[in-house]
C-alpha cells in the first residue's frame, strides 16, 4: 500500500513539473517559409528576433521550410548561417519538409547540420493550427 502512495506521489510531481513547463510557454507560433528569396530570408530573422525579444521564453517558434524555402538551409546556397545559428540558440526550431526534399531530389547531407524534419509540410502546418498554434506566412 505504501508503494502505491509513493508511486502516486512521484507521478503527481512529474505532472506538476510538466504543467509548470507548459505554463512558461504562453505563445506558440509556426511560421511557413516557402520562398528562396534572400530578402524574404532576412525578413524572417527580423520577425524571429522581434518575437523572441518581446516574449522571450514565453514563445515557442517553429519555422517550416518547404518548396523553395528549403534553400534557406541548403549548405551551398545558405546566406543566413549566423542568423540560423543565433535563432536556434534562442530555441527556434527549423523543420524541413521531407516531401520537398524528395521532389527536388535534395539529399539531407546537403543541408546544414541538425535540422528537424517533417514528412509533409502542409500536414505539419494544419496539425499545428489544430493544436492551437498561431500561423504566420513569411514573405511579402
Amino acid at each position: 500500500m505504501k508503494n502505491i502512495f509513493f508511486l502516486l506521489f512521484i507521478l503527481a510531481g512529474f505532472t506538476g513539473i510538466a504543467q509548470a513547463q507548459e505554463q512558461t510557454v504562453k505563445h506558440r507560433v509556426v511560421m511557413q517559409m516557402s520562398s528562396a528569396d534572400t530578402l524574404v530570408h532576412k525578413g524572417l530573422f527580423n520577425q524571429l528576433n522581434a518575437l523572441k525579444e518581446y516574449w522571450g521564453d514565453e514563445v515557442s517558434i517553429e519555422v517550416l521550410l518547404h518548396g523553395p524555402g528549403v534553400d534557406l538551409v541548403i549548405r551551398d546556397k545558405a546566406t543566413q548561417l549566423n542568423a540560423i545559428a543565433s535563432s536556434r540558440q534562442k530555441g527556434v526550431h527549423f523543420i524541413v519538409c521531407e516531401n520537398t526534399l524528395k521532389q527536388r531530389k535534395i539529399e539531407k547531407e546537403k543541408l546544414i547540420e541538425d535540422m528537424d524534419y517533417g514528412a509533409f509540410g502542409q500536414v505539419h502546418l494544419v496539425t499545428r493550427q489544430e493544436e492551437g498554434w498561431s500561423y504566420i506566412k513569411v514573405g511579402f
